[in-house]
């Protein structure tokens, strides 16, 4: 197996099911950037992230992932990206990144109106959203009085793209990421407790011409407030499962007769 390569491991006993790397963000291959320390802690628990904030008496906006303007103090976590052989996913290349994830809610407070997105960036390490250039798919909170409303959340750039949810529940969501060139789409659909559709959301790419075409990108996952007047007592949190994928797309040759 080559040094960078994926373990074989999967979220599931179906064995017709394509192999996905788990999210584990304690496992010391992710970098934290976290600008104004709102992560307290994140403790994997038999595979599932529960992450714990700090308090933030104030709200700041820059605390959105990738929605706001300018500049961002979201914490992310990161690291560079390869595939499954691995190879490293360059920027330039034809590649879907198939991501799937689990809301397990929390224990330790409901954390309301909070974002995480799953995805690529060109340099997550930027705390300027046009030249962090980040393509995330993942998971909306929205608290009304005492019920979650979760569904799908979609940002490239800065252009967040939540989808309107159907009902109030949706535990589960399934997104991909299709880039070419350095261009792509983002589509998230978000599941109920059944398993059933209940929303869904699709963007272009608004983060254009990722470059060099022979960099490398990363993956990550970003976190932060939803919306800008936000303020989180400190031991609020949520737990969350993911796993993910990249594959090549093969180019099939056109003729035009």
């Amino acid at each position: 197996m080559p040094v960078n390569a994926f373990p074989r491991e999967i979220y599931t006993n179906d064995s017709r099911v394509d192999y996905y790397q788990p999210l584990d963000l304690t496992d010391g291959s992710w970098t934290l950037r976290d600008p104004t320390n709102f992560v307290d802690s994140v403790v994997n628990n038999a595979g599932t992230m529960e992450l714990t904030l700090n308090a933030v008496g104030v709200a700041n906006n820059k605390l959105q992932p990738v929605g706001s303007s300018g500049d961002t103090e979201a914490p992310r976590w990161y690291k560079l990206a390869f595939y499954d052989d691995g190879t490293p996913v360059l920027a330039g290349e034809t590649f879907v990144l198939s991501v799937s994830c689990a809301l397990l809610g929390s224990t330790r407070g409901n954390t309301r109106y909070f974002n995480w997105g799953f995805g690529t960036f060109e340099d997550p390490a930027d705390d300027t959203v046009a030249d962090m250039k980040a393509n995330v798919v993942g998971v909306a909170w929205n608290f009304a009085n005492t019920n979650a409303d979760s569904f799908p959340y979609i940002a490239s750039g800065a252009t967040p793209n939540t989808a309107s949810p159907l009902s109030a529940d949706d535990t589960r969501m399934f997104g991909t990421i299709t880039m070419a060139g350095g261009n792509g789409g983002l589509v998230a659909t978000g599941l109920d407790t059944s398993g059933l559709l209940e929303s869904s959301g699709a963007a272009l790419s608004a983060t254009t011409n990722y470059t060099p075409a022979s960099g490398q990108l990363y993956v990550g996952i970003i976190a932060g407030a939803r919306g800008n007047s936000r303020t989180y007592s400190a031991g609020q949190g949520t737990d969350f499962n993911v796993v993910y994928k990249f594959s090549r797309i093969a180019k099939v040759s056109a003729r035009i007769s």
